[in-house]
């Protein structure tokens, strides 16, 4: 197999460098390090490499350091699903489970995620959540990274990344101890206050399209992008949660002498680009008939709340890092004003 070639290769490195910390002395024949050394060599489970070096009857085709610590990235599933769901059988009888058998060292990069929208997109991940987190414990991962939640280079971070980020601490901490509408409930009291049942009220919009989404085959990809999200997330469902934001943040004017009115505020307009992200991605899908000074107001709200929120330095990046690329990306470089 392919992931059997990359780890005979990396088992030779390890041998190679065990023998090193074994030898290594300094100019006066100490050993430099003579309680020995730990480390770990980490590789991709990806694409070619995912499947594990096993025969059709699961027989362990290789025998693996302990040095190796496996990052397995399963890009081929469809994140509406957990992994155990029976649509994607093949995740419980071979993949995970054969990857936990040839080593304890082994950790899931998960892919809550659309790459053509890492920024700002809604995804599936409330849904699957505490049914994944129970299938990493019973098949003994033991690492664990949210693709997600920090975004890349096309997006420094995820508008629903607080939360999401909450949701896994907590599950990460006991899977069978927490119910994730409860978390949910939970997080918006805390962080959005007196808004939480408007905000809560938003995510519970989106995960009721989520549901119906669910019945769908492998339609929605996590690692491309959708054509038609429309027919995905519709009009009339983002611009209900646009309303129910917009009327939070002008009712919270009246807060402007208390100290948290800020920061509810740039929460609440960050809520609302999350919503106004997928019209952004596919605005002419959205608003076929739409004139162009009409697509252009959108877009310069669309931009203004990105300043106003002040997202790039939120994040800590060089200024201009997301909105310039945003800009780029959706057609409104420097040459065209909006």
């Amino acid at each position: 197999t392919d992931s059997g070639v990359l780890l005979l290769f990396i088992n030779q490195v390890c041998e190679k460098l065990d023998e090193w910390i074994d030898s290594a002395v300094d100019e006066q024949g100490n050993k430099l390090f003579p309680n020995g050394r730990d480390y770990k060599i980490m590789t991709f489970a990806y694409s070619y490499t995912q499947y594990p070096p096993v025969d059709k009857e699961g027989k362990l085709l290789i025998t693996l350091s302990d040095r190796v610590f496996i990052w397995l990235a399963p890009i081929e599933f469809n994140c509406l699903w957990p992994y155990n769901h029976n649509m994607q059988i093949h995740y419980v009888t071979n993949l995970i489970p054969n990857w936990t058998k040839l080593t304890k060292n082994v950790g899931i990069w998960d892919y809550y995620a659309n790459f053509a929208s890492m920024s700002m997109y809604y995804s599936p991940y409330l849904t699957v959540a505490s049914q994944n987190y129970k299938f990493y414990k019973q098949c003994g991962i033991t690492g664990y990274v949210l693709s997600e939640f920090s975004g890349d280079i096309k997006g420094p971070r995820n508008a629903f990344n607080e939360l999401k980020t909450f949701i896994a601490s907590k599950i990460m901490w006991d899977p069978d101890r927490w119910h994730v509408d409860d978390l949910v409930k939970e997080f918006c009291t805390y962080y959005y206050q007196e808004y939480s049942d408007i905000a809560y009220k938003t995510i519970e919009n989106m995960e009721k399209q989520i549901q119906k989404l669910s019945t769908c085959s492998r339609n929605y990809s996590m690692c491309h992008s959708i054509a038609n999200w429309e027919q995905f997330f519709p009009l009339e469902v983002l611009k209900e949660n646009e309303n129910l934001v917009d009327q939070a943040i002008k009712d919270n004017e009246k807060n402007k002498e208390k100290s948290t009115y800020r920061t509810i505020k740039t929460r609440l307009q960050m809520l609302k680009l999350g919503f106004m992200f997928n019209q952004a991605n596919e605005y002419d899908s959205y608003y076929p008939r739409s004139t162009k000074a009409e697509k252009n107001r959108f877009y310069k709200e669309y931009f203004s709340l990105l300043e106003k929120t002040k997202w790039d330095d939120y994040v800590g990046k060089t200024e201009d890092f997301f909105i310039g690329y945003e800009k780029e990306r959706l057609g409104f470089g420097q040459e065209k004003k909006i």
